[in-house]
Formats: structure tokens, C-alpha cells, sequence
């Protein structure tokens, strides 16, 4: 069993031979041995049938050890009735207690290199998916659409005046509103769906299975939701009014490419700034040119904050 992140439980992770009789999903740290060896990071020996918690399988005998890497609890190993109906002793849980350093190691490294690979592909500063990941992930889903002849929606989503955030209130509270910013957006999407920070004030939102009219209504809703409320407020009227930009483009309506796609949604984009901010524009029916035109950058002319 494995602490959950906040350390106040114990999660069934794996079980062997128990049958019927496996422990409940969750133990609370304290509570039974399992959760006493979790609260005191101390092997625990149950010798006779006097009871172990309501959580954990009955049985007449229990040996319980932590597993700990670095002196720090990761969860809790535990043996329930010997095979030779011999009751648990001491020498048990020693051996059992050198077995769970070994496991305990193994746990905490496979932790580690999950943890990593997570950070390699987050944003640092808003937790969002970083553009590495949103590449990735969007070549997989365009790929997917293209195999099974399904549609797709892009949103290219560009924070308005930015700049003017950082001038007037500082970096600090910039990237606070990012932060928010993030949060909201993360917030009023599905989990099937990719929210990533493309750069910037710019972020990029890929809607499987979304088509043009169903990625008007997200858009429509996520403008809405930004300038609704002020970020980075005290609840008395305070905070930063912000508004946002959306460039929306549609698979395979808009582009059958990823760069294509991309391109539609940024020019799209672009168009909103021109006409004013604050507002979703959906990119021409194959209008617009699928190959950049002289002096731009990921398909647009100029920088409008």
C-alpha cells in the first residue's frame, strides 16, 4: 500500500494470494497496523487473532513493514497468516523489513523518472502542457482524425495587451495572471482535451472529436470566462481586467496537416487582434494560403499584442 500525495492514506497498489480477502482501497494513516506502520515508520508484528482494523483482511497473524527510501515513508508492506499456520515473529519482519528497502528503492526511482518525464513535458510556470508535449500530442491526434475519419478542433488562444500587465503591475503579478489564466482554462475543458502554452501570453487548445460548432461554443465560453471576473483579485472589485483572442481552425474543414492546422488557427488568430479584440474568428474554408508567405513566422505577418 502507497501514501497518497497528501500522506493522510494508505492505497492498495498490489495485491498477491489474498483472494477474497483483499484490503480496502484506502487505509487511513493511523488507523490498524498498516496505518500505525505508516504513521510510526516502525515494523509492526499482530501474533494472534486480536483484530488488525476493520480495513484490512482478517487474520490470525500480521507481519507489516514500512517502505521507506531516505528515511521517508512511501507506504507499507504487509504478510497476512503464515503458510505453516506458524504465527509471525520478529525475525520475519527483519527479513521482510530488508526486502522492503530493496522495493522501497525500486518504488521511489520508478517515481522519479515518472516525475521527470512529467516536468520535461509541463510548463514550469502555469502547470500547463508545454509546446514540446502539445506537438507530440497533436501530430497523434491529427493522425487518429485522419485514421478513422474523425473531426478535430484548434483553439489559439492569445491573452490581450499582455504587455501593459507586466508594465503597469510588474512580472510577478504577470505571471500570477497567467497562472489564472491557466487555471480557468484547465478548469471548463474535458480531460480528453490538450491545453498547452504555446509561448508566452499564447496558449493552444486541441478538442477531439469537436467539430466548428462545438469549438464556437468552447471559445465563446472561454472568452466569456476571461473577462467575466478580474484575475488576481481580492473579491472587492480588485484584480487585473483582461480579455482574450481565440483563432479557432477545424479538421479537416480548415487543413488535413498538422502545420496546416496550425497556420489556419494562427492566421485566425491574428484576424481577431485586427478586428478589434476580444472575440473568436474561425479561419476560411481553405481561403487562407497553406504555405507561409514571405517574412512570417508560424504563419502570421506581425506581432499584435
Amino acid at each position: 500500500l502507497l501514501l497518497t500525495a497528501d500522506r493522510t492514506a494508505l492505497v492498495r497498489e498490489a495485491t498477491h494470494g489474498l483472494q477474497q480477502r483483499d484490503p480496502a482501497e484506502r487505509i487511513p494513516v493511523g488507523q490498524g497496523v498498516a496505518g500505525t506502520v505508516a504513521a510510526t515508520g516502525r515494523p509492526m508484528v499482530l501474533a494472534s487473532p486480536a483484530g488488525n482494523g476493520a480495513a484490512e483482511p482478517a487474520a490470525t497473524s500480521q507481519a507489516s513493514v514500512p517502505l521507506l527510501a531516505q528515511g521517508r515513508v512511501l507506504g507499507v508492506l504487509s504478510l497476512y497468516d503464515r503458510e505453516d499456520g506458524e504465527p509471525f515473529t520478529l525475525a520475519d519482519a527483519e527479513a521482510l523489513t530488508a526486502f522492503a528497502v530493496q522495493a522501497a528503492v525500486a518504488i521511489e526511482n520508478v517515481r522519479l523518472h515518472a516525475e521527470a518525464e512529467r516536468l520535461s513535458v509541463t510548463d514550469p510556470l502555469t502547470g500547463a502542457w508545454n509546446y514540446r508535449y502539445f506537438e507530440r500530442r497533436f501530430e497523434q491526434e491529427i493522425e487518429r482524425s485522419r485514421r478513422f475519419g474523425r473531426v478535430l478542433t484548434l483553439l489559439m488562444l492569445d491573452v490581450d495587451h499582455f504587455k501593459s500587465v507586466n508594465d503597469r503591475f510588474g512580472h510577478q503579478r504577470g505571471d500570477e495572471v497567467l497562472v489564472e489564466f491557466a487555471g480557468r482554462v484547465t478548469g471548463s475543458v474535458r480531460d480528453i482535451d490538450t491545453f498547452a502554452r504555446y509561448g508566452g501570453e499564447e496558449f493552444v487548445l486541441i478538442l477531439p472529436e469537436t467539430n466548428l460548432e462545438g469549438g464556437l461554443a468552447v471559445a465563446e465560453k472561454l472568452r466569456r470566462a476571461t473577462h467575466r471576473q478580474p484575475f488576481c483579485g481580492d473579491g472587492d472589485g480588485g484584480g487585473v481586467r483582461l480579455t482574450v483572442s481565440i483563432g479557432l481552425a477545424c479538421f479537416p474543414e480548415h487543413a488535413t496537416s498538422p502545420g496546416e492546422l496550425l497556420r489556419a488557427a494562427d492566421e485566425a488568430l491574428y484576424e481577431a487582434k485586427l478586428q478589434g479584440r476580444d472575440r473568436v474568428v474561425t479561419a476560411g474554408p481553405r481561403l487562407l494560403p497553406l504555405h507561409a508567405r514571405p517574412g512570417q513566422v508560424k504563419g502570421r505577418a506581425a506581432r499584435v499584442e
